[in-house]
């Protein structure tokens, strides 16, 4: 027969019995934004940074107009379009004021880190070799999408001659290679995804979905098949996400599409 009494420890007490420690652990808080709060807030980083392009682009027309007031406005668009100064400003400018956005709403989130919430954590060799081979695979097939719709490249006729007459053309490759893919993976594949994959899409419908954002924010300056190539780029980018757990291998896949992207417009130069 089992006595049920407590045994008495050498204080002379009874012990009592460990109900506290067998009790589960409290949850933790969540570290990001849940599903909504992501949309809404990647949504305010959106604006945020269409706001600032705007707003450099008003300025810089209204430098134009002020140095030839009989411009009309045709002209000016195309002024607006064939300036690499321009684009490359306008591009570091936004990305800057994006990046920073991300950051607030980041730490406006109690408990988390940006490292965390960004996955800026180291990775390995194999998943930078697996980056590189995919990277290059993407730009044979723009390549031979390139050649067999018989378009030159990819870039419009302005953005050709807007690198032609740059005075300084690093600017454009800084802005073009290493800016926007650093705002654009801290968003998408960084931000958004953490978000998006914390809620009922998961990763599966995180990395559709920000793939699909992605290749909207590049719908006014590609057609319907270099669009379609974006989103399968996007789709090998939150793949590596997904799989590596680390932002560095979509970073360096996108820094090398964009510099592949860059010599290809220089080279229709010479």
């Amino acid at each position: 027969m089992q006595n049920n009494e407590s045994m008495p420890t050498e204080s002379g007490l009874p012990e009592q019995p460990a109900l506290i420690s067998e009790l589960p652990p409290a949850p933790r808080p969540s570290q990001v934004w849940g599903g909504w709060a992501t949309f809404g807030l990647g949504c305010a980083i959106a604006g945020g940074w269409l706001i600032c392009q705007l707003v450099v682009t008003i300025v810089y027309a209204l430098r134009q107009i002020a140095g030839n007031p009989g411009i009309n406005v045709t002209q000016l668009a195309q002024s607006v379009q064939a300036d690499a100064a321009f684009l490359s400003l306008v591009t570091i400018i936004s990305a800057v004021v994006g990046l920073g956005l991300i950051v607030v709403f980041i730490l406006a989130k109690r408990n988390s880190k940006i490292t965390d919430y960004l996955a800026i954590k180291k990775t390995s060799i194999k998943y930078i070799l697996i980056a590189l081979g995919v990277t290059l695979l993407l730009v044979l097939v723009e390549l031979l999408i390139s050649i067999n719709s018989n378009t030159e490249s990819q870039f419009s006729n302005d953005m050709v001659t807007a690198y032609k007459n740059s005075a300084a053309p690093y600017l454009l490759w800084i802005a073009i290679v290493l800016v926007a893919p650093l705002f654009e993976e801290a968003f998408f594949r960084g931000f958004l995804y953490a978000g998006f994959a914390q809620s009922r899409l998961r990763a599966p419908g995180a990395i559709v979905l920000t793939a699909l954002a992605w290749a909207a924010m590049h719908a006014s300056q590609y057609g319907i098949i270099d669009l379609t190539l974006i989103f399968v780029v996007g789709i090998a980018l939150g793949t590596m996400r997904w799989r590596t757990k680390s932002i560095w291998n979509c970073l360096i896949m996108h820094v090398l599409f964009n510099a592949a992207a860059m010599i290809e417009l220089a080279l229709l130069n010479h």
